[in-house]
């Protein structure tokens, strides 16, 4: 008994931790789901579900980059150039450069401008789409 009051707060300490661990990884899983459920809806063409799914997925935390991209793209989809430029640009501030994401996000953002008459940063979005291919 004594040894146990000894290291009692550490023990406590631990298993908040394990606590936290556990809830963080099952956010993550639901984030995971959503995710897959929105990409599905999207490739099936239902923007409209894929928008709810992918927005619940951003909702739990995940940081994917996936989700951002493809929130830009239902948005784009639905001609909402304005709003899909945003996750374009949050997918490029990842600055991860190898990343499929990353590359078609600056061709989306140039096409996005180009669709509402922002030549100048189309043609900057373009030229450094091309430079990454």
């Amino acid at each position: 008994m004594i040894l146990f009051k000894k290291y009692e707060f550490i023990i406590i300490i631990f298993c908040l931790l394990l606590v936290v661990s556990i809830l963080y990884l099952g956010l993550i899983m639901i984030s995971s789901r959503y995710l897959t459920e929105g990409i599905s809806a999207f490739d099936q063409g239902n923007y409209d579900l894929a928008y709810e799914k992918l927005l619940k997925a951003a909702k739990f935390g995940s940081r994917d980059i996936a989700i951002d991209y493809y929130i830009g793209r239902v948005l784009y989809e639905k001609k909402d150039y304005n709003n899909a430029k945003k996750y374009f640009n949050n997918v490029i501030a990842s600055n991860i450069y190898d990343s499929d994401h990353y590359v078609f996000s600056l061709y989306y953002l140039g096409h996005s401008n180009f669709l509402i008459y922002n030549f100048e940063e189309s043609l900057y979005n373009f030229k450094n789409y091309l430079f990454q291919r």
